[in-house]
């Protein structure tokens, strides 16, 4: 059945490629044809992801072949000058580096799955295991939501927008890589300066920027998971501009309450007390860490399985510490330095 399935989106695929190459000039005439054959395009692609879970493409020739046949789609789009084919074939592109991801995670899920659920019918009726039922239940809804997540990047790839994976930005008060795949961004550096708090942050909430496909207030409701900010608000509190700056959805990740709220605004604190110390700036640089496997919400937003901060003071010197992104079990910020080597 799997070999049927990518023998007929081989076909179809190669087929749609040739249709583009000899349909170029007519598309660029007329825009109602153009369209259309854009959305029949991108009709193909949805239906070629609603199978992704069903092939192991990595390890087969199909695989070799459906890159190859996308290659030559991607070069036949590259020829038109259409702003549509050029986002649908950069879409093509995000997906290459998924797609191998997304069906190795989708088959060892399903089969983490199909065990638990196993585990779970055996327990149901025992009253003695109830509390290893619970357990196990708990991992069950855990990985389901997970499965979800991930059949799901498909579709967000498809949708016909060209999603950035390294788009650098330079805001009034950082500079930030993003990731929209992500909806979280990559790094982001500012500067802490011995200012004087001016501004309350009353009243104020993140707000989403229209040219950025960010993480949105969905992404965090009914979690664990705080608005953290990555240049934090009371280093910005000097003026209004500034301290709105803080509060864009580019300036803001998916980070755990606790750590949020207790170590990670420690550091902040502390870091603004050097600067008034020394009377010195002090450039601060945030990497977000993604480990393999790391959860994916259900609206599509990854979540940062670490956060690296990097302080760059006015003398040459540095510090660095590592905060893995979970319940800090109310250990002191000095705890997460590390080597900067």
């Amino acid at each position: 059945m799997t070999n049927t399935i990518s023998f007929f989106i081989l076909i179809t695929f190669i087929f749609s490629c040739k249709n583009l190459e000899d349909d170029v000039n007519a598309l660029k005439q007329v825009n109602q044809s153009q369209q259309q054959e854009i959305d029949s395009l991108i009709k193909q692609i949805d239906s070629l992801s609603s199978t992704i879970n069903d092939s192991n493409l990595k390890q087969s020739e199909d695989y070799d072949n459906l890159l190859s046949t996308i290659n030559t789609l991607i070069d036949n789009t590259n020829n038109l000058t259409n702003q549509k084919f050029e986002i649908l074939s950069d879409s093509i592109k995000n997906i290459r580096g998924e797609l191998i991801t997304v069906s190795l995670e989708s088959n060892n899920l399903s089969s983490q799955l199909s065990n638990l659920s196993s585990e779970l019918e055996a327990l149901k009726n025992d009253s003695s295991q109830q509390e290893k039922y619970n357990r196990l239940y708990e991992s069950f809804v855990v990985l389901q939501n997970k499965l979800d997540s991930i059949n799901a990047i498909p579709k967000k790839l498809f949708n016909g927008r060209n999603y950035r994976t390294d788009y650098i930005i330079q805001g009034s008060i950082f500079k930030v890589s993003y990731n929209e795949i992500y909806e979280q961004p990559n790094w982001l550096e500012y500067t802490v300066r011995n200012v004087p708090s001016n501004v309350s942050r009353s009243g104020y909430d993140f707000f989403t920027v229209d040219s950025v496909f960010t993480s949105n207030i969905d992404d965090y409701a009914d979690n664990e998971w705080d608005k953290g900010h990555i240049a934090p608000a009371a280093s910005f509190d000097d003026t209004v501009a500034n301290l709105t700056a803080t509060f864009s959805f580019l300036n803001c990740v998916l980070q755990h309450y606790y750590l949020n709220r207790y170590e990670w605004k420690q550091l902040e604190d502390q870091v603004r007390d050097w600067a008034a110390a020394d009377n010195a700036d002090i450039d601060v640089r945030v990497d977000v860490v993604f480990d393999y496997g790391h959860q994916i919400l259900p609206t599509g937003a990854h979540v940062p399985s670490a956060f690296k901060k990097t302080l760059n003071f006015a003398n040459g010197t540095k510090k660095c510490f590592y905060f893995p992104n979970a319940h800090t079990d109310g250990k002191d910020w000095t705890e997460f330095e590390i080597s900067c080597n």
